[in-house]
C-alpha cells in the first residue's frame, strides 16, 4: 500500500530501498470453523509469515476467513468548495476508501475470504459534501463499500 494504492507483491520483490514489503493486516475477520479446527494457532494468527508460507507455499488456504471487514472513520469534517484544494482533499479521502477496499477484494479474488465489507464512517460534513462522496463511491460500483454518515 503506497500513495493512495494497492498492489499484491510477491515474496521475491523488493522495496526500492531493496527492503522486504510489510504485510497488509484486515481490520476484523471471522474465521472458518474449519480452517482453525485444522491448523494451530500460531498458523491461525499467521504472525510468523515463514512458518505459515511453510505450511501453504504455494496458495493461500481457501476460505480460511468466512467474512473480513475494513473500517475508515473520517475523524474530521471535509470542507468543500469546487475547484479548490478542498475538492482535492475529496478525492484523496475516496482514494483512500479503495485502497483499503481494493486489499478486501485482493482477498476475496484468491478466495482467502468469502464474503468482504468494507464500512466508512463519517461525521461532521454537510449534505453536500456526503453526497458528493456517495456519488462518486456509486459509480465506482464497488458493491462492498457501505457509508455511514452522520451529522
Amino acid at each position: 500500500m503506497k500513495d493512495c494504492t494497492f498492489e499484491i507483491k510477491s515474496d521475491t520483490d523488493l522495496t526500492e530501498n531493496n527492503g522486504r514489503y510489510i504485510r497488509g493486516h484486515y481490520d476484523m475477520v471471522i474465521f472458518n470453523p474449519d480452517f482453525i479446527k485444522n491448523n494451530c494457532y500460531n498458523l491461525i494468527k499467521a504472525q510468523d509469515y515463514t512458518n505459515f508460507k511453510s505450511v501453504f507455499p504455494d496458495k493461500l488456504p481457501e476460505s480460511a476467513i468466512l467474512y473480513g471487514i475494513e473500517f475508515m472513520f473520517k475523524r474530521d469534517p471535509i470542507k468543500y468548495s469546487r475547484g479548490t484544494e478542498e475538492e482535492k482533499g475529496i478525492d484523496l479521502f475516496i482514494k483512500q476508501i479503495i485502497q483499503d477496499s481494493d486489499k478486501l477484494k485482493a482477498s476475496f479474488d484468491y478466495k482467502f475470504m468469502k464474503t468482504i465489507k468494507m464500512i466508512v464512517f463519517m461525521k461532521g460534513s454537510d449534505r453536500e459534501i456526503q453526497e458528493l462522496i456517495k456519488n462518486k463511491i456509486n459509480k465506482l460500483s464497488i458493491n462492498e463499500i457501505m457509508l455511514c454518515f452522520a451529522e
